[in-house]
């Protein structure tokens, strides 16, 4: 009887050592820090919102950055995310194939507690003209992500056409409509260049602020630096009535853009 009592106390001591020795689950997230960003960033207005961490770059021109992260235990990865908000992340559709769109998916393993990471991108010659979004995400050993680093926005412009194309003589549009009718919008594209693969879009808020696309048209090939156009969208019988807001949007083949807002009350 003794045996076993002592054979019991050695079993739930070494337990207990175990236990005691068993490393407790890394939970704490590696800490980012972005060190020097060049251009450097500027405040100004994205998706009709003011917006800060805004960083003007043309094609051509290098994304040049440093930063440094650190985690208690050890580190893992990093990654470099570039993406196209052309839509304010509705991602609506892409603009023409010709241009580029620039994507950056870059994942790089890092070994130690600390370390200073510096890189270069080039934007593309060829890329089109818009808003992308430029994230770095920190990531350690056990998978623990930091989801509080810095969300960029790359005011990209293309080198090759940086003038905005227009609108001219625009019909006038109607402050009230009623279900089942159609809504007509026509005028005149123009631009510095070919409009050629160059698009219109009609987009409207409902009520709710709810963002959809109405009507679109792209310029077919041989399209020259003016052209009229007529879009028409007829008003579906279940639209809540109320207010909507339409945006007519003009693009030139690089993603340059022009703008025009009405509101129209459904009936």
């Amino acid at each position: 009887m003794n045996n076993l009592l002592k054979v019991g106390f050695i079993i739930a001591a070494s337990g207990i050592i175990f236990s005691q020795c068993k490393r407790e689950e890394d939970k704490t997230v590696p800490v980012f820090e972005m060190q020097s960003l060049s251009p450097a960033t500027v405040s100004d207005s994205i998706c009709e919102e003011p917006a800060d961490n805004v960083v003007p770059i043309m094609s051509g021109q290098n994304l040049v950055f440093q930063f440094k992260i650190t985690d208690n235990e050890a580190l893992g990865q990093y990654k470099i995310d570039i993406h196209d908000d052309f839509d304010c992340h509705g991602h609506e559709g892409e603009r023409s194939p010709v241009p580029t769109i620039w994507s950056v998916q870059d994942v790089v393993n890092m070994s130690g507690k600390e370390q200073v990471v510096s890189r270069t991108l080039q934007v593309p010659a060829d890329v089109m003209a818009g808003n992308y979004h430029f994230q770095l995400k920190a990531i350690d050993a056990e998978g623990n992500e930091n989801r509080e680093t810095p969300i960029y926005t790359l005011q990209i412009r293309n080198s090759s056409d940086t003038v905005e194309p227009n609108f001219s003589n625009l019909n006038t549009v109607a402050t009230q409509i009623s279900r089942g009718q159609t809504l007509t919008i026509a005028g005149t594209a123009a631009d510095n260049l070919a409009l050629e693969n160059g698009k219109i879009e009609l987009e409207y808020h409902n009520p709710s602020d709810i963002h959809a696309t109405a009507q679109s048209y792209i310029f077919p090939t041989g399209a020259g630096v003016s052209a009229s156009f007529s879009l028409s969208f007829q008003i579906p019988n279940d639209f809540a009535t109320g207010m909507y807001e339409f945006e007519l949007k003009l693009y030139d083949n690089v993603g340059n853009i022009s703008e025009q807002h009405f509101e129209i009350q459904v009936q």
